[in-house]
């Protein structure tokens, strides 16, 4: 299994442990000195709801902090597969195209 699969698939155990249902896809591309993952998934009926209500800034502060929570354990996944540190990751969502972005940038090699 390639780094960018193996990558994959540790994401999406990640994530379905912490919000209990699978990912759509998860898209994952490795560089020289950062990986990029673009995981999409379907929002639920409430977070439809609270957007369709005209606050999907909420449906976001809940995600970003889910993710935040979980950076420990992606860093972890990231460092296991190309065996160099992270140095930042950053997280985004977009209710509005059902995914999340995430990116870490990798310790440069001496």
């Amino acid at each position: 299994m390639d780094a960018a699969t193996e990558i994959s698939v540790a994401i999406t155990g990640i994530h379905h442990t912490a919000y209990g249902r699978d990912l759509s896809t998860v898209e994952t591309v490795v560089g020289e000195g950062c990986v990029a993952c673009v995981l999409r998934f379907e929002i639920t009926p409430a977070e439809r709801a609270v957007m369709q209500a005209g606050d999907g800034a909420a449906v976001t502060r809940l995600y970003d902090a889910t993710e935040l929570s979980l950076e420990p354990s992606l860093r972890a996944a990231i460092e296991r597969t190309t065996g160099r540190s992270v140095l930042a990751f950053q997280s985004t969502m977009s209710p509005e195209h059902s995914l999340i972005m995430e990116t870490f940038v990798l310790v440069p090699l001496s």
